[in-house]
């Protein structure tokens, strides 16, 4: 009889503890979360080509975060949640005349950060905002590491709120 009333004593218990939870306990799949700058690569030649890219490593200097890639003609970067700017290092490499060449360029992105409340399972979700004030300082910067031809030529911003991966934010072209 003692077990009897401790099993249902537990069931009691765990029944009370399944119904407390809340819709709010659980993020849900497809909850908005913070969106990665979306880029586009493109041919410097034919500027409405896609480039399809297999051989790029992605990172930021001095840190653990690198970016996954393993090819194609997008590329998405995590935006930092605490600063207003974050510089990835972008190492390309391609076959030129027969040799293996390794080029390697920096590219700052400058941004404003909005964090909006989704809700108590799911936190905050940042959004952002691409600088435009091309007259006190172009945005992205693009800094060419390697010497020699850089491979980043140019580079333009298509969208400036970074709110979804939907959609191209900065096409670069090389």
């Amino acid at each position: 009889m003692k077990r009897l009333l401790a099993s249902i004593a537990v069931l009691l218990i765990f029944s009370c503890y399944l119904l407390s939870c809340e819709k709010d306990d659980l993020c849900a799949e497809g909850s908005p979360v913070t969106p990665r700058l979306v880029i586009d690569f493109y041919e410097k030649d034919n500027p409405s080509q896609l480039k399809s890219v297999s051989e790029m490593r992605c990172f930021v200097p001095g840190s653990n975060v690198i970016v996954p890639f393993t090819a194609g003609s997008r590329l998405l970067l995590p935006l930092k949640n605490d600063a207003d700017s974050v510089t990835y290092v972008i190492q390309y490499k391609y076959q030129a005349s027969g040799n293996t060449i390794s080029d390697t360029d920096y590219i700052e992105i400058k941004y404003k950060r909005t964090e909006t409340y989704v809700s108590r399972a799911c936190g905050f979700r940042t959004t952002f905002v691409l600088n435009n004030d091309l007259i006190e300082s172009p945005n992205p910067i693009i800094t060419h590491f390697t010497s020699g031809n850089p491979f980043i030529s140019d580079s333009d911003i298509v969208n400036y709120n970074v709110d979804n991966e939907n959609e191209a934010h900065i096409n670069i072209y090389f």
